[in-house]
Protein backbone atom coordinates (compact mmCIF):
# COMPACT_ATOMS: atom_id res chain seq x y z
CA UNK A 1 0.00 0.00 0.00
CA UNK A 2 1.42 3.33 -1.05
CA UNK A 3 0.82 6.95 -0.17
CA UNK A 4 0.39 9.21 -3.18
CA UNK A 5 1.34 12.73 -2.14
CA UNK A 6 0.74 16.09 -3.86
CA UNK A 7 -1.57 14.64 -6.49
CA UNK A 8 -2.98 12.65 -3.62
CA UNK A 9 -1.62 14.32 -0.47
CA UNK A 10 -1.32 11.05 1.35
CA UNK A 11 1.40 10.69 3.95
CA UNK A 12 0.55 7.79 6.24
CA UNK A 13 0.12 7.60 9.93
CA UNK A 14 1.93 4.29 9.36
CA UNK A 15 4.91 6.04 7.83
CA UNK A 16 5.23 7.86 11.15
CA UNK A 17 4.93 4.62 13.06
CA UNK A 18 1.36 5.25 14.26
CA UNK A 19 -1.27 2.55 14.13
CA UNK A 20 -4.97 3.41 13.95
CA UNK A 21 -6.51 3.30 17.43
CA UNK A 22 -8.29 0.22 18.66
CA UNK A 23 -11.99 0.95 18.26
CA UNK A 24 -14.73 -1.46 19.17
CA UNK A 25 -17.58 -1.78 16.66
CA UNK A 26 -21.00 -0.42 17.67
CA UNK A 27 -23.49 -2.69 19.37
CA UNK A 28 -26.12 -4.57 17.44
CA UNK A 29 -28.84 -2.19 18.53
CA UNK A 30 -27.09 0.73 16.84
CA UNK A 31 -26.77 -0.82 13.41
CA UNK A 32 -28.70 0.32 10.38
CA UNK A 33 -31.00 -2.17 8.66
CA UNK A 34 -32.14 -2.16 5.04
CA UNK A 35 -35.74 -2.95 4.15
CA UNK A 36 -34.75 -6.19 2.42
CA UNK A 37 -32.35 -7.21 5.22
CA UNK A 38 -29.24 -7.03 3.04
CA UNK A 39 -25.96 -6.26 4.76
CA UNK A 40 -24.39 -4.48 1.80
CA UNK A 41 -24.76 -1.28 -0.19
CA UNK A 42 -22.01 -2.28 -2.62
CA UNK A 43 -22.18 -6.01 -3.25
CA UNK A 44 -19.02 -8.06 -2.64
CA UNK A 45 -18.06 -10.56 -5.31
CA UNK A 46 -16.17 -13.16 -3.29
CA UNK A 47 -18.29 -15.29 -0.91
CA UNK A 48 -17.59 -14.56 2.74
CA UNK A 49 -16.84 -18.22 3.40
CA UNK A 50 -13.80 -18.18 1.11
CA UNK A 51 -12.64 -14.62 1.79
CA UNK A 52 -10.47 -15.38 4.78
CA UNK A 53 -6.96 -14.09 4.07
CA UNK A 54 -7.38 -10.31 4.17
CA UNK A 55 -8.54 -9.74 7.75
CA UNK A 56 -5.57 -7.57 8.63
CA UNK A 57 -6.22 -5.31 5.65
CA UNK A 58 -9.92 -5.09 6.49
CA UNK A 59 -9.17 -4.29 10.12
CA UNK A 60 -6.68 -1.59 9.24
CA UNK A 61 -8.97 0.32 6.88
CA UNK A 62 -11.98 -0.07 9.16
CA UNK A 63 -10.10 1.31 12.16
CA UNK A 64 -8.48 4.05 10.10
CA UNK A 65 -11.90 5.13 8.81
CA UNK A 66 -13.38 5.30 12.31
CA UNK A 67 -10.34 7.21 13.53
CA UNK A 68 -11.22 9.95 11.03
CA UNK A 69 -13.95 11.04 13.44
CA UNK A 70 -11.13 12.09 15.78
CA UNK A 71 -9.33 13.79 12.85
CA UNK A 72 -6.54 11.21 13.09
CA UNK A 73 -6.64 9.73 9.59
CA UNK A 74 -4.90 10.89 6.42
CA UNK A 75 -5.51 9.91 2.83
CA UNK A 76 -4.14 6.52 1.90
CA UNK A 77 -3.42 4.64 -1.31
CA UNK A 78 -3.48 0.84 -1.56
CA UNK A 79 -1.55 -0.44 -4.54
CA UNK A 80 -1.00 -3.97 -5.75
CA UNK A 81 -1.14 -6.20 -8.79
CA UNK A 82 -4.46 -7.01 -10.41
CA UNK A 83 -6.69 -9.73 -8.97
CA UNK A 84 -5.26 -9.39 -5.48
CA UNK A 85 -8.51 -8.41 -3.76
CA UNK A 86 -8.06 -4.65 -3.37
CA UNK A 87 -11.59 -3.90 -4.55
CA UNK A 88 -13.05 -6.56 -2.27
CA UNK A 89 -11.29 -4.99 0.73
CA UNK A 90 -12.82 -1.60 0.01
CA UNK A 91 -16.31 -2.99 -0.59
CA UNK A 92 -16.31 -4.97 2.65
CA UNK A 93 -15.04 -2.06 4.72
CA UNK A 94 -17.66 0.28 3.22
CA UNK A 95 -20.46 -2.18 3.99
CA UNK A 96 -19.26 -2.70 7.55
CA UNK A 97 -19.08 1.06 8.13
CA UNK A 98 -22.47 1.65 6.54
CA UNK A 99 -24.37 -0.92 8.58
CA UNK A 100 -22.24 -0.96 11.72
CA UNK A 101 -22.88 2.62 12.87
CA UNK A 102 -25.82 4.65 14.07
CA UNK A 103 -26.56 7.45 11.57
CA UNK A 104 -27.47 9.85 14.38
CA UNK A 105 -24.17 9.36 16.21
CA UNK A 106 -22.11 12.59 15.94
CA UNK A 107 -19.00 10.39 15.71
CA UNK A 108 -20.39 8.38 12.79
CA UNK A 109 -18.24 8.18 9.68
CA UNK A 110 -20.01 8.32 6.31
CA UNK A 111 -18.43 5.85 3.84
CA UNK A 112 -18.61 6.59 0.12
CA UNK A 113 -17.49 4.06 -2.51
CA UNK A 114 -16.81 5.08 -6.11
CA UNK A 115 -15.19 3.09 -8.91
CA UNK A 116 -13.75 5.07 -11.81
CA UNK A 117 -15.25 3.45 -14.91
CA UNK A 118 -13.12 2.08 -17.72
CA UNK A 119 -15.18 3.78 -20.40
CA UNK A 120 -14.92 7.01 -22.38
CA UNK A 121 -16.71 10.01 -20.93
CA UNK A 122 -16.35 13.78 -20.90
CA UNK A 123 -15.66 16.00 -17.92
CA UNK A 124 -19.28 16.95 -17.36
CA UNK A 125 -20.69 13.43 -17.43
CA UNK A 126 -17.94 12.32 -15.04
CA UNK A 127 -18.67 15.22 -12.69
CA UNK A 128 -22.40 14.48 -12.64
CA UNK A 129 -21.80 10.78 -12.02
CA UNK A 130 -19.31 11.45 -9.22
CA UNK A 131 -21.55 14.00 -7.49
CA UNK A 132 -24.68 11.83 -7.79
CA UNK A 133 -22.80 8.89 -6.30
CA UNK A 134 -21.71 11.06 -3.37
CA UNK A 135 -25.24 12.37 -2.84
CA UNK A 136 -26.64 8.84 -2.74
CA UNK A 137 -24.23 7.69 -0.05
CA UNK A 138 -24.32 10.84 2.08
CA UNK A 139 -28.09 11.16 2.14
CA UNK A 140 -28.66 7.40 2.42
CA UNK A 141 -26.39 7.02 5.43
CA UNK A 142 -27.55 10.08 7.36
CA UNK A 143 -31.23 9.29 6.80
CA UNK A 144 -30.95 5.53 7.32
CA UNK A 145 -32.08 4.66 3.79
CA UNK A 146 -29.52 2.28 2.22
CA UNK A 147 -31.88 1.65 -0.71
CA UNK A 148 -30.85 5.05 -2.06
CA UNK A 149 -27.45 3.52 -2.77
CA UNK A 150 -28.53 -0.01 -3.66
CA UNK A 151 -31.06 1.06 -6.30
CA UNK A 152 -28.70 3.69 -7.82
CA UNK A 153 -31.28 6.33 -8.78
CA UNK A 154 -29.92 8.98 -11.15
CA UNK A 155 -30.68 12.48 -12.37
CA UNK A 156 -34.25 13.68 -11.72
CA UNK A 157 -35.24 10.49 -9.91
CA UNK A 158 -32.35 10.90 -7.49
CA UNK A 159 -33.09 14.57 -6.88
CA UNK A 160 -36.73 13.72 -6.17
CA UNK A 161 -35.79 11.04 -3.63
CA UNK A 162 -33.22 13.32 -1.99
CA UNK A 163 -35.85 16.03 -1.62
CA UNK A 164 -38.28 13.55 -0.05
CA UNK A 165 -35.57 12.64 2.46
CA UNK A 166 -35.14 16.28 3.57
CA UNK A 167 -37.18 15.92 6.81
CA UNK A 168 -34.76 13.20 7.96
CA UNK A 169 -31.59 14.92 6.79
CA UNK A 170 -29.69 16.85 9.49
CA UNK A 171 -28.07 19.46 7.22
CA UNK A 172 -30.73 21.28 5.21
CA UNK A 173 -28.38 23.98 3.90
CA UNK A 174 -25.98 21.34 2.60
CA UNK A 175 -28.83 19.62 0.80
CA UNK A 176 -29.62 22.90 -0.98
CA UNK A 177 -25.99 23.29 -1.97
CA UNK A 178 -25.76 19.78 -3.38
CA UNK A 179 -28.86 20.44 -5.47
CA UNK A 180 -27.35 23.71 -6.72
CA UNK A 181 -24.01 22.09 -7.55
CA UNK A 182 -25.81 19.37 -9.51
CA UNK A 183 -27.79 21.98 -11.42
CA UNK A 184 -24.63 23.94 -12.17
CA UNK A 185 -22.85 20.89 -13.59
CA UNK A 186 -25.79 19.80 -15.72
CA UNK A 187 -26.53 23.29 -17.06
CA UNK A 188 -22.87 24.10 -17.70
CA UNK A 189 -22.74 26.74 -15.01
CA UNK A 190 -19.25 25.71 -13.95
CA UNK A 191 -16.09 25.92 -16.05
CA UNK A 192 -14.28 23.00 -14.40
CA UNK A 193 -17.00 20.52 -13.42
CA UNK A 194 -14.54 17.74 -12.55
CA UNK A 195 -12.75 20.00 -10.07
CA UNK A 196 -16.02 20.92 -8.36
CA UNK A 197 -17.10 17.28 -8.26
CA UNK A 198 -13.97 15.90 -6.57
CA UNK A 199 -13.85 18.79 -4.09
CA UNK A 200 -17.52 18.68 -3.05
CA UNK A 201 -17.17 15.88 -0.44
CA UNK A 202 -14.50 17.89 1.34
CA UNK A 203 -16.53 21.10 1.15
CA UNK A 204 -19.52 19.29 2.65
CA UNK A 205 -17.61 17.61 5.48
CA UNK A 206 -15.78 20.83 6.33
CA UNK A 207 -18.99 22.88 6.44
CA UNK A 208 -21.09 20.29 8.29
CA UNK A 209 -18.16 19.27 10.51
CA UNK A 210 -19.17 15.73 9.60
CA UNK A 211 -16.76 12.91 8.77
CA UNK A 212 -16.71 11.41 5.29
CA UNK A 213 -14.31 8.74 4.06
CA UNK A 214 -14.05 8.35 0.30
CA UNK A 215 -13.15 4.89 -1.03
CA UNK A 216 -12.00 5.39 -4.64
CA UNK A 217 -11.44 2.28 -6.73
CA UNK A 218 -9.78 1.67 -10.12
CA UNK A 219 -8.00 5.01 -9.91
CA UNK A 220 -5.62 4.06 -12.72
CA UNK A 221 -8.49 4.61 -15.16
CA UNK A 222 -8.27 8.38 -14.60
CA UNK A 223 -4.83 8.27 -16.20
CA UNK A 224 -5.97 6.47 -19.35
CA UNK A 225 -6.18 8.36 -22.68
CA UNK A 226 -9.97 8.24 -22.82
CA UNK A 227 -10.06 10.48 -19.73
CA UNK A 228 -8.98 13.46 -21.81
CA UNK A 229 -9.54 15.92 -18.95
CA UNK A 230 -7.62 16.51 -15.74
CA UNK A 231 -8.62 14.76 -12.51
CA UNK A 232 -5.36 13.93 -10.81
CA UNK A 233 -4.24 17.52 -10.35
CA UNK A 234 -7.51 18.52 -8.71
CA UNK A 235 -7.35 15.77 -6.11
CA UNK A 236 -4.80 17.56 -3.93
CA UNK A 237 -7.22 19.96 -2.27
CA UNK A 238 -9.87 17.25 -2.07
CA UNK A 239 -7.75 14.89 0.00
CA UNK A 240 -6.06 17.34 2.37
CA UNK A 241 -9.00 17.84 4.73
CA UNK A 242 -8.91 15.83 7.99
CA UNK A 243 -12.72 15.69 7.82
CA UNK A 244 -12.66 13.83 4.49
CA UNK A 245 -9.74 11.44 4.02
CA UNK A 246 -9.60 9.51 0.76
CA UNK A 247 -8.69 5.83 0.49
CA UNK A 248 -7.64 5.07 -3.07
CA UNK A 249 -6.78 1.84 -4.83
CA UNK A 250 -5.84 0.64 -8.28
CA UNK A 251 -3.27 -1.29 -10.23
CA UNK A 252 0.19 -0.34 -8.98
CA UNK A 253 1.98 -0.77 -12.28
CA UNK A 254 -0.76 0.99 -14.23
CA UNK A 255 -0.89 4.01 -11.93
CA UNK A 256 2.84 4.57 -11.71
CA UNK A 257 3.67 3.62 -15.27
CA UNK A 258 1.04 5.89 -16.80
CA UNK A 259 1.82 8.70 -14.34
CA UNK A 260 5.46 8.66 -15.39
CA UNK A 261 4.61 8.65 -19.09
CA UNK A 262 1.86 11.23 -18.81
CA UNK A 263 3.39 13.63 -16.28
CA UNK A 264 7.12 12.94 -16.41
CA UNK A 265 7.89 15.88 -18.67
CA UNK A 266 6.24 18.25 -16.20
CA UNK A 267 7.47 16.91 -12.92
CA UNK A 268 8.95 14.04 -11.01
CA UNK A 269 7.75 10.82 -9.49
CA UNK A 270 9.71 9.88 -6.43
CA UNK A 271 9.49 6.99 -4.01
CA UNK A 272 10.57 7.37 -0.43
CA UNK A 273 12.69 4.41 0.58
CA UNK A 274 11.32 4.00 4.08
CA UNK A 275 7.76 3.75 5.30
CA UNK A 276 5.13 1.30 6.35
CA UNK A 277 3.88 -1.47 4.16
CA UNK A 278 1.39 -4.27 4.06
CA UNK A 279 3.09 -7.28 2.58
CA UNK A 280 1.59 -10.69 2.07
CA UNK A 281 -1.11 -10.06 4.68
CA UNK A 282 1.37 -8.82 7.32
CA UNK A 283 1.61 -5.19 8.46
CA UNK A 284 5.16 -4.04 9.15
CA UNK A 285 6.83 -0.76 10.05
CA UNK A 286 9.74 1.10 8.54
CA UNK A 287 10.45 -1.30 5.69
CA UNK A 288 13.07 -0.15 3.21
CA UNK A 289 11.50 -0.74 -0.18
CA UNK A 290 14.14 0.99 -2.24
CA UNK A 291 12.93 2.77 -5.36
CA UNK A 292 10.18 0.37 -6.35
CA UNK A 293 7.51 0.11 -3.68
CA UNK A 294 6.10 -3.10 -5.11
CA UNK A 295 6.11 -6.57 -3.68
CA UNK A 296 6.61 -9.74 -5.60
CA UNK A 297 3.62 -11.46 -7.19
CA UNK A 298 0.91 -12.05 -4.62
CA UNK A 299 1.85 -9.12 -2.39
CA UNK A 300 0.40 -5.70 -1.69
CA UNK A 301 2.58 -2.97 -0.30
CA UNK A 302 2.08 0.42 1.19
CA UNK A 303 4.72 3.12 1.18
CA UNK A 304 5.01 6.87 0.88
CA UNK A 305 5.03 8.05 -2.71
CA UNK A 306 5.64 11.72 -3.46
CA UNK A 307 4.55 13.20 -6.73
CA UNK A 308 5.71 16.73 -7.51
CA UNK A 309 4.73 18.96 -10.37
CA UNK A 310 7.71 20.91 -11.58
CA UNK A 311 9.88 20.57 -8.49
CA UNK A 312 11.48 18.11 -6.12
CA UNK A 313 11.81 18.19 -2.37
CA UNK A 314 14.23 16.27 -0.21
CA UNK A 315 17.32 14.37 -1.20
Amino acid sequence: MICYVSCLQAAFAFSRGIDPPEIDPPGKGDQMKSQNNTDWVVKPIVPKEVYTDREEFLGYFYKAALAAAERRTVSTVLLGNRRMGKTEIFKRVVNRLFFGQAPGDPKAVVPVYYSFPDAPRDDRSFAKDYLENFMRYYVAFLTGQPELVIMEPKEDRLLSLVEKARPLFPFSKTLDWMMDWHDSIVKRGTYLPQQDAVEIPRRVSDFDDSTIVMFLDEFQNTLMPHYDFEILGYMQKAVESPTCPHFVTGSAMSILGIAVRKQGHRGHVRLLGKGACIEGGRISQGGNLGNHGFGARGQMRRQSLLYHRGYQTGR
